[in-house]
């Protein structure tokens, strides 16, 4: 399978890998000024109180189940396990703004909020949720800076509605996504069950900080939500 390149994405120069990887070592290296100081950081139960499930487990890659009928798994869960890693998320790719971004899977904290990733460049999807395409609310989180400057959704507030988002799944399929409206909102006023909510359409969430930085509390007061619809695959 050919890997989803996105349109606006050019070849880097020497110069810009040598940079990306300097701050990406950086980053990583000082996790602190991230999801605990300025980047996204949930200000709500993102969906339960419960301990994450086997569900928010970082999905396994096509057919890499680690188990066979053999083992105990029946064909019928091999069959469902590889489905599930088909049509997982890969990339997310809003030209609009520029932005494009691998996705890795996240699940619940012991509190019932939503981690998020550790670099800010990187954004991420919520892994004990629904796909992105399935029926449900899927919902992809990331920074809006960091210490070291703006991250991968500091412009996701930029957003208008009729703005397109792509995202390429594992299997190679692209879904196509339409902006119907973006909302701000404090943190203590966060609306769980308009975002989270259960849904029988295909929708998407893009989630990020946004409004004034607390700096007693570390943290910006408000979060920046986008609502999509699926258009297209």
């Amino acid at each position: 399978m050919a890997r989803y390149i996105p349109k606006h994405r050019r070849p880097a120069t020497l110069a810009e890998r040598r940079r990306t990887l300097g701050v990406a070592a950086l980053a990583v290296s000082s996790v602190v000024g991230l999801s605990g100081t300025y980047g996204f950081v949930p200000g709500v139960q993102a969906v339960s109180t419960s301990p994450p499930s086997a569900r928010d487990r970082p999905l396994t890659g096509v057919g890499d189940t680690g188990a066979s009928a053999t083992d105990g798994a029946s064909p019928s869960t091999d069959a469902s396990e590889t489905a599930a890693a088909a049509i997982r998320p890969a990339y997310v790719d809003i030209e609009t703004i520029g932005t494009t971004s691998s996705l890795i899977p996240l699940s619940l904290r012991d509190d019932g909020t939503l981690n998020v990733p550790e670099v800010a460049s990187q954004a991420g999807w919520y892994a004990g949720g629904v796909a992105p395409g399935e029926p449900g609310p899927a919902i992809i989180v990331g920074h809006v800076d960091s210490y070291l400057g703006s991250a991968v959704f500091s412009r996701l507030h930029e957003l208008k509605p009729g703005d397109l988002v792509r995202v390429a799944r594992v299997d190679g399929t692209v879904l196509t996504f339409s902006v119907r409206r973006i909302d701000q909102y404090p943190k203590d006023l966060f609306p769980t069950d308009l975002v989270y909510g259960s849904t029988t359409k295909r929708e998407l969430r893009l989630i990020t900080c946004g409004g004034t930085f607390n700096r007693s509390a570390g943290s910006y007061r408000d979060n920046v939500v986008v609502y999509a619809d699926l258009l297209s695959v």
